[in-house]
């Protein structure tokens, strides 16, 4: 399974980016994933990079994000999930 995303509102609080932990100010665009709250540019896949765009899917292994591509492969080498919500 996976998940799909929407921009969130406002952060509304000031806390650090789950990718690059740089700081993001309360009244920045933020994405969110879980629990986690990352920076617009920051929201890609950790393995290669890929921005995603909205309706896109993206995977999460131990707060990883993770592409559709990245996810498969790693799904038939480890045997991993995805984390959904």
């Amino acid at each position: 399974e996976s998940i799909s995303f929407c921009i969130s509102r406002l952060f509304g609080v000031t806390g650090n980016c789950a990718a690059c932990s740089k700081l993001i100010p309360a009244f920045e665009m933020v994405m969110r994933a879980k629990d986690n709250v990352y920076h617009l540019d920051c929201f890609a896949c950790q393995l290669c990079n890929q921005r995603f765009c909205v309706g896109d899917k993206f995977f999460l292994k131990n707060n990883m994000i993770l592409c559709q591509t990245d996810y498969e492969e790693g799904l038939m080498k480890e045997g991993y999930a995805p984390q959904v919500r």
